[in-house]
């Protein structure tokens, strides 16, 4: 009996190391599952990961979707927008800009990158983080912005690198 002590013991731990070893690897694992909303209305779908961003909301004009995390922390929002129509990626995020400075709240852009019908922009206002990825077709654009409590950067990253954007073909 004094035998099988150890054996025990050594057996017990083995079980232990594995159940926290596999506890550990489910929620990674588990991001790779991504669910998928399709707006028919502008042309696109969303892929995301339903244990990163569980919290889904239809847009009440049926013009995309609202995402967050289980602690409400941040905001995905993917939409399209007809008031682009014929303006600029740079006028466009220029307009934004505006909108937020006329409210006396300072808007600091930390990086910015525009092509003929796309752009991006990262920059801080208030106590959130922000993300703009917008796409510009003839007489619409779809625009992804993710919205961060400042102190959590690495949730704008996981966000901006596990939701993902596609377009029908037309």
């Amino acid at each position: 009996m004094a035998q099988t002590k150890p054996i025990l013991l050594a057996a017990a731990l083995v079980a232990l190391f594995l159940a926290f070893y596999e506890a550990k690897k489910t929620p990674r694992e588990s991001h790779k599952l991504s669910e998928r909303y399709c707006n028919s209305l502008f042309h696109f779908c969303v892929k995301y990961p339903e244990s990163l961003l569980p919290y889904r909301e239809l847009l009440p004009d049926s013009s995309g979707i609202g995402l967050q995390p289980f602690n409400r922390s941040a905001l995905v929002t993917v939409r399209g927008d007809r008031t682009a129509a014929g303006r600029s990626p740079r006028a466009y995020f220029q307009e934004y800009q505006n909108t937020l400075a006329s409210l006396q709240k300072p808007l600091n852009i930390l990086d910015t990158l525009y092509g003929a019908d796309y752009y991006e922009a990262y920059f801080t206002w208030q106590t959130e983080s922000l993300f703009h990825q917008a796409f510009f077709f003839e007489d619409y654009c779809v625009i992804m912005i993710v919205r961060v409590p400042i102190d959590q950067p690495l949730l704008l990253k996981q966000i901006r690198s596990e939701v993902q954007l596609e377009f029908e073909q037309r």
